[in-house]
């Protein structure tokens, strides 16, 4: 079985759904969680709740992943600013 305690997990489509039910599965067993969206408005609520459990989670913004510029510059900035993301 997959342990996620320790590793550093990156979300899309977070605000929601599945993505919220993963961020939140996540952090509740020890991973560091980083949040992206469509919509980065709407990621207050979920960051509010993950961190209750992780508390180093952060929300890294904006993410369309329609948009392949903006994919390419996300993964550029999240991989320079963050060492060991270990899930994307």
């Amino acid at each position: 079985m997959f342990d996620p305690s320790g590793r550093r997990v990156l979300i899309t489509g977070a605000p929601s759904g599945l993505g919220a039910a993963l961020a939140m599965g996540l952090a509740e067993q020890g991973a560091v969680i980083g949040l992206a969206a469509r919509r980065p408005d709407r990621l207050d609520a979920v960051l509010a709740e993950v961190r209750r459990h992780s508390p180093d989670s952060r929300a890294w913004g904006r993410l369309d992943l329609a948009d392949l510029d903006g994919i390419d510059a996300f993964a550029h900035t999240a991989s320079t600013t963050s060492a060991g993301w270990t899930c994307w």
